[in-house]
């Protein structure tokens, strides 16, 4: 290998280790393309749009998503992930709902549960972080796309973020919900 490639995989997530690896347009696609589960790809995507981890995105309730209305459900403007869902964090977090998103999410059948993606095996439970590694890794297999892992949707959308804002660390750190800068530019923002 040269060394490019040298220095590539050595700043790859692999076994668990290093970076988790940023997902391109062609490795998004794919990716989409082979979660045949509809939870399963809106996961996927809510952490591609939102930034936010999969461990919040899990615990989501069908109200920090959709409410209620006079026809039935309807995609909220916000979601709001829970503070208590949320790894070391003392605020709730609201991102914006993408058109892209919101499509999604129109499409989307409700369960029926208090959990927007319940556990298949546990009673009143969200799907488990475990359960959640799992579909993404068996589909990374198939595709043979190495580095990239359930915290890769954070990143990408955090790194997207920042170039789309023209490199503006203060909005990008308000819209990932970091508190500290250091953390933001080391491991996001390229």
């Amino acid at each position: 290998a040269n060394l490019h490639q040298k220095i590539l995989l050595k700043s790859m997530k692999i076994n668990g280790k290093g970076q988790a690896s940023l997902i391109d347009r062609k490795k998004y696609i794919q990716i989409v393309e082979n979660l045949k589960n509809p939870r399963h790809k809106l996961i996927f995507l809510i952490g591609l749009y939102t930034a936010e981890r999969w461990g919040a995105i899990r615990q989501l309730k069908i109200t920090d998503v959709y409410e209620r209305g006079i026809d039935g459900w309807k995609v909220r403007d916000y979601i709001t992930f829970d503070k208590l869902t949320r790894k070391g964090k003392t605020d709730n977090r609201q991102v914006k709902v993408h058109p892209d998103l919101k499509r999604a999410l129109l499409a989307y059948s409700l369960p029926d549960s208090d959990y927007l993606f319940p556990s298949p095996t546990r009673l009143g439970q969200p799907i488990s972080q475990d359960a959640c590694d799992d579909f993404l890794r068996k589909v990374l297999a198939k595709l043979g796309i190495v580095g990239v892992s359930t915290h890769s949707t954070r990143r990408t959308s955090i790194t997207n973020f920042y170039r789309q804002s023209g490199g503006k660390i203060a909005e990008t750190k308000n819209f990932s919900g970091h508190k500290n800068v250091r953390a933001l530019v080391e491991h996001y923002v390229e």
